[in-house]
């Protein structure tokens, strides 16, 4: 069975994603983990100074997004006879990504082009362009068009 990693940060535009994946999924037959990633908050650039317990609930926030978006996204997968199963990590996005793709041998990485970074490069988010370019296995990077 083709063991794939879809990433997915619960944002509207990686659930935008879920529809053009599910059909590449269907036609590999794959056992599927969905992953999201949480970034610790006090590295967010543009924040300024924030106490102790507002990053902390920050980062509650951003956690509970990631869960429910793990949910969701599982969610819909089951719902169309796909096996998935959910992974939270902590840390940088592509960063761990890579290492869950490669720590656990998968066949194939799955992305959307932008999340909730919006687009931060010209024509890939900036997790999506890592990931392509430090992977050690396939990317396959769905781009949303914008309406």
């Amino acid at each position: 069975m083709y063991k794939v990693l879809l990433a997915t940060d619960g944002s509207e535009h990686s659930f935008k994603t879920i529809g053009k994946a599910i059909k590449l999924l269907k036609q590999l037959d794959a056992s599927v983990t969905v992953l999201s990633v949480v970034e610790d908050v006090r590295l967010y650039k543009g924040l300024g100074q924030l106490s102790a317990k507002e990053t902390e609930t920050l980062h509650q926030g951003i956690e509970t997004v990631a869960i429910e978006g793990l949910e969701k996204t599982k969610e819909a997968l089951t719902k169309e006879s796909i096996e998935a199963s959910t992974l939270l990590r902590k840390g940088q996005p592509a960063d761990v990504i890579c290492e869950v793709a490669e720590e656990g041998r998968y066949d194939m990485v799955i992305l959307g082009d932008t999340g909730f970074g919006g687009i931060k490069e010209l024509f890939l988010g900036s997790v999506s362009n890592k990931v392509a370019h430090k992977a050690k296995t396939d990317v396959f990077i769905i781009k949303w068009m914008y309406e």
